[in-house]
């Protein structure tokens, strides 16, 4: 009886467990019949709005098919053709590669497919085309001017070779051609006369690195991007980055600068900071002030000011050093500059105060 009653229960539950197995597939083939139908649609209407000009709208309803298929390589290559039409040259080349990588991973390819596998190989020769030829005509433009900045340098030309060369940097922030002569050239901002006699000027142009001096060590992890001075110590092989002003610093100032960390080292927080004098009797050892663990992606201010023997520091206007004596230290030159450690950071706004 007890055998009977265990073997119908066990029926039972077998039966159940079916129909649930039977349901979820069911579920699982009408959910996948649902998302082919809505890429299918969001295809068509980004078609449609493609053909009349409506490209932003064609942008959004492509987009919404990838939502449920991101290998669907039609969608991919009329993205790239839309992009195109928007004059948006790198997201074309985007959506082309991911089309070409899809249509490449398939074993067999229908009729439509190759077709868009031909105009996808194409698309990717014509604006990789484009592109060698805008390279090629800036090398030679830069070549140029670089021959010509050289020509008016050894003129004594001085003014025409320095607009060569600060030329050449805006296309070219790192040509070492151009670094050369403009550290040569240029006048540093200083104070003509007398250092105390400074009001305030800003450090950095926002062009190039006119008036700085990198070190050797540090010359591959400072240039200037889109308005603002970037330094990258984030690399094994340059733990720290130091940039130095050419300027006579003033006995007493105030200097202040904007950043902001992008990344950092493995699990090292990174340090910003000033540097206010060197000592030549130990081994040209610079002095410097450093605020560390400040939150990256956010803007934060940092601030000097140097007053005889004393300095003060601040941190996004909180007062971390006030009145420090540097009397004892061996400082004997007074300097201002920028260190960087352990991060990749962008600076703006360096501005130097001369104070009585």
């Amino acid at each position: 009886m007890k055998a009977s009653l265990f073997r119908n229960l066990s029926e039972r539950h077998c039966l159940i467990a079916i129909g649930l197995v039977l349901c979820l597939l069911c579920g699982a083939f009408l959910m996948a019949d649902e998302s082919d139908d809505l890429v299918n649609l969001y295809y068509q209407t980004g078609l449609e709005n493609f053909k009349k000009g409506n490209y932003d709208q064609a942008v959004k309803k492509f987009q919404k098919a990838l939502s449920y298929q991101k290998d669907f390589a039609p969608v991919l290559f009329k993205l790239g053709e839309v992009s195109e039409k928007l004059k948006d040259s790198k997201a074309a080349v985007k959506y082309y590669r991911l089309s070409l990588r899809t249509l490449e991973s398939k074993d067999r390819l229908t009729e439509e497919e190759k077709d868009i596998l031909k105009r996808t190989t194409s698309a990717l020769g014509r604006l990789d085309k484009k592109k060698t030829e805008i390279e090629k005509v800036t090398t030679r433009f830069i070549d140029r001017l670089t021959i010509l900045g050289k020509d008016c340098y050894k003129k004594k030309y001085h003014k025409f070779a320095y607009r060569c060369f600060e030329r050449i940097l805006l296309l070219d922030s790192e040509h070492p051609i151009a670094l050369q002569y403009i550290k040569k050239i240029e006048p540093v901002p200083s104070i003509r006369e007398k250092p105390e006699m400074i009001k305030e000027i800003r450090l950095f142009n926002k062009k190039n690195l006119r008036g700085w001096e990198i070190s050797d060590k540090s010359l591959k992890t400072w240039k200037v991007k889109k308005g603002e001075l970037i330094a990258d110590a984030s690399k094994s092989d340059s733990q720290q980055a130091v940039l130095m002003w050419k300027g006579k610093a003033p006995q007493n100032y105030t200097i202040s600068v904007e950043y902001i960390i992008e990344s950092t080292r493995g699990e090292q927080k990174g340090g910003v900071g000033f540097i206010y004098g060197r000592s030549q009797k130990e081994a040209d050892k610079s002095f410097a002030i450093v605020a560390a663990g400040a939150p990256p992606d956010k803007w934060h201010k940092i601030s000097l000011t140097k007053k005889g023997q004393r300095i003060s520091f601040e941190v996004n206007g909180k007062v971390y050093e006030s009145g420090r004596d540097i009397s004892r230290l061996s400082i004997t030159e007074n300097t201002i500059g920028l260190s960087v450690s352990q991060a990749r950071v962008r600076f703006r706004n360096i501005i130097l105060k001369g104070l009585k």
